[in-house]
């Protein structure tokens, strides 16, 4: 059950859970709403009020203090304690704001208002017995700018007669006894007059507190029709929509589940067309009492339309679900199957088919949720006459054929009919997707090298490899073999690029949610658009394992090197590290590698270099970084190999074409493809560099992850011990 402390911030219409026994309509009582009302706009006369009343006492007590001694001290206290009670009213109205369960709170907050407001009129009341004015003017001055003060009050607290009448009784009693007691003529008159003008404010103030009051019970009905079924008073689709998002919110933070369940009244088209329409209608209400007075505070019910019914059950355990939700529907079970008098003469028994979904399980969008509870109703619907309960949690692959789902062949003749039939809708959708695609891959900061190594033209051949990779993925004739080859393939590049699984779990979500929008567009029977998204869904879970699979090969493959012997030093011809290079080269995205030394000018000297592909090219290309002098003018091609041997730190270069440009250019024309670099220095026993490993890669951003930048903390380690000693001229 929830307790005040658990409940938290909703909509605005819908601020706190419903009362117990699920009486939806007390959530909206008008009084409560009135309440609410008033205390809002008492709220917002706060910021003004600070400077309507700190500053009319200031005026007071700037012109009107005695010339010094005890008199002149306790008129600034009081003008002290007119700041202070001013500020604690700001700091109410900043609690109220705070409040994430005002609507609940509001007639508290209201006490807590009208206390404020009648602490300022008693400090207003006191203003005549600290000022004892000495002559008229002063009494007159005080008499004025007391009225004016309670005139500006009473038109700001209007709203709420209670608020205007205890900020105005206190200091117009005192201010009238002041004045009628004066030994001046005038200023009893004036006692008099103002006497009246404290009588005209507080009947004004009830007056407009009086309309203020019709206004707010009008909000309130209007808000309740348009959240209530006329004929049942129970909440309706836009109520039910409203109070589910709320739930999500809820459960998502407490690690909750919440069920959706799809109600249609079986046999009700019967009971009208037998017994007549005012017969149904008693029949709905009867029901709709009944189950109102069975739930309980955590679940909801509301009418749809017709005899179709929603009902939402929050505070589920997920070690718990199926018990609970076997409580809670037996319970509602228990009170439709008795009989219900329809008319004078007539008694009718009716019977329920519902289908369930829940969040997390069925996703986390209110429309897909009640969507899936809607195609379950239907799908046991098809089955009523061999079907073992009167609800179905979810939707079942394998019901029977009349509900249109498909076997658990996603590749099968069932699932070419039905893709073929969707061929169109899924190609209109696959543009979204990639675009969607895209937004997300650059607000992931570990992803957005993977763009910036592309130009223009490249993103634009990359799109287009999707888009086909994703016609293939939905192609009614493709077989499965194919599809987890293309996926393998994806997988490799993807993981390469440091492309995080959690994007690509989160691109599938956003792809079964942008099919299942195109197929509600277009007006596709729910019953036969689960199916389809489980089928699509069901050839993402195959490429997503392809993908996952081929992120573990090259794990495998880049881990299967550092088992590579290891050796305590090498000979003049190098062969034991030219080994490790060659096996470096054969690694999945890796262009080349080389092997570098210092000079004795402090330039970097290519000993050694592998290339699994393109070996020609590779030393042409270094040849060509010799000659003109590389990035840093140090005789490396980027500047990752200069940094790693001047800090003793494994350095990298993610992007070429953003951060080597004349490189990667000149990769490029001579037909390799080198898009990112790592550095790794090599230490001896004490430390020192004796040389520089680099590795060129092919993909953008492919030495930046955590597990790459492990694995070459790993060969650093291994190969420290491959120390040269040989002299560099």
């Amino acid at each position: 059950m929830n307790t005040p402390e658990k409940q938290s911030k909703q909509s605005p219409v819908f601020s706190d859970p419903p009362p117990t026994e699920g009486g939806f309509s007390s959530w909206l009582d008008p009084v409560r709403s009135v309440s609410e009302d008033q205390a809002r706009a008492v709220l917002k006369t706060i910021p003004v009020g600070f400077a309507g009343g700190v500053v009319p006492a200031g005026v007071i007590v700037w012109l009107i203090h005695p010339g010094g001694g005890a008199g002149s001290t306790s008129l600034w206290l009081w003008f002290a304690w007119m700041v202070i009670a001013h500020g604690i009213r700001v700091v109410l109205w900043i609690g109220a704001r705070r409040d994430r369960a005002f609507a609940a709170h509001a007639a508290h907050w209201l006490v807590r208002l009208r206390l404020g407001v009648f602490v300022l009129g008693l400090s207003w009341a006191a203003l005549p017995v600290l000022l004892s004015p000495t002559t008229p003017f002063e009494e007159l001055l005080v008499a004025t700018v007391i009225s004016a003060v309670c005139g500006a009050g009473v038109a700001q607290q209007s709203s709420d007669a209670s608020s205007a009448l205890l900020f105005m009784l206190p200091p117009a009693v005192s201010l009238s006894v002041q004045l009628l007691g004066a030994s001046d003529a005038t200023l009893q008159a004036i006692g008099i007059l103002s006497v009246l003008y404290f009588v005209f404010l507080g009947l004004a103030a009830r007056r407009i507190h009086t309309s203020f009051r019709e206004l707010s019970l009008l909000h309130s009905q209007a808000k309740q029709q348009s959240l209530h079924d006329e004929l049942t008073g129970l909440p309706n689709r836009s109520a039910f929509h409203l109070r589910l998002h709320d739930a999500i919110a809820r459960a998502r933070r407490r690690g909750t589940e919440v069920a959706v369940g799809f109600i249609d009244l079986d046999g009700f088209k019967g009971i009208n067309d037998t017994h007549g329409h005012d017969a149904g209608d008693q029949l709905l209400r009867e029901i709709s009492r009944r189950w109102r007075n069975a739930l309980r505070e955590p679940e909801l019910i509301a009418r749809l339309g017709g005899d179709e019914f929603a009902i939402l059950i929050e505070e589920i355990d997920p070690l718990q679900a199926i018990k609970q939700l076997s409580a809670v529907l037996d319970r509602l079970e228990a009170v439709t199957s008795e009989p219900v008098v329809v008319s004078a003469q007539h008694t009718s028994i009716v019977s329920m088919t519902m289908g369930v979904s829940r969040y997390p399980h069925e996703g986390s969008e209110p429309d897909l949720l009640l969507r899936t509870a809607d195609a379950a109703m239907y799908q046991l619907k098809a089955r009523k006459t061999t079907r073992a309960s009167w609800w179905q949690l979810g939707v079942q692959p394998n019901a029977a054929a009349d509900s249109h789902t498909l076997t658990t062949d996603s590749y099968g003749s069932s699932a070419r009919s039905l893709l073929a039939e969707a061929s169109g809708l899924l190609e209109r959708a696959n543009p979204n997707f990639i675009e969607v695609f895209y937004a997300d891959l650059k607000a992931d900061p570990r992803s957005q090298a993977v763009l910036a190594g592309l130009d223009a033209v490249q993103r634009g051949h990359l799109k287009q490899h999707q888009s086909a990779y994703l016609e293939m993925l939905v192609d009614p004739d493709v077989s499965r073999d194919l599809l987890i080859s293309r996926a393998l393939k994806i997988g490799m590049a993807l993981s390469l690029s440091g492309v995080s699984p959690a994007l690509l779990t989160r691109a599938s979500v956003q792809y079964r949610k942008l099919i299942d929008q195109h197929l509600e567009i277009v007006g596709w029977p729910l019953v036969r658009r689960y199916p389809l998204l489980s089928l699509v869904e069901s050839r993402l879970d195959d490429a997503f394992q392809a993908h996952f699979a081929a992120a573990d090969a090259i794990a495998q493959s880049y881990m299967d090197v550092l088992s590579f012997p290891r050796a305590k030093s090498v000979d003049g011809t190098g062969l034991t590290l030219q080994m490790q290079l060659d096996a470096m080269a054969k690694l999945p995205g890796m262009a080349g590698a080389g092997w570098f030394r210092g000079r004795t000018d402090d330039a970097l000297l290519l000993e050694q270099s592998a290339s699994a592909q393109h070996p020609d090219l590779l030393a042409s290309f270094f040849a060509a970084v010799a000659t003109n002098g590389g990035e840093d003018q140090g005789g490396s091609p980027d500047s990752a190999t200069a940094s790693a041997w001047r800090t003793h730190r494994i350095a990298r270069v993610d992007c070429w074409a953003a951060d080597n440009p004349a490189s990667y250019a000149r990769a490029l024309k001579l037909g390799l493809i080198i898009r990112s670099s790592a550095t790794i220095p090599l230490l001896d026993a004490e430390g020192w560099v004796w040389g520089a490993l680099a590795l060129y890669g092919e993909y953008p951003n492919q030495f930046a992850s955590t597990s790459m930048q492990q694995w070459m903390i790993a060969v650093q380690y291994q190969m420290g011990s491959l120390w040269v000693r040989r002299t560099v001229p």
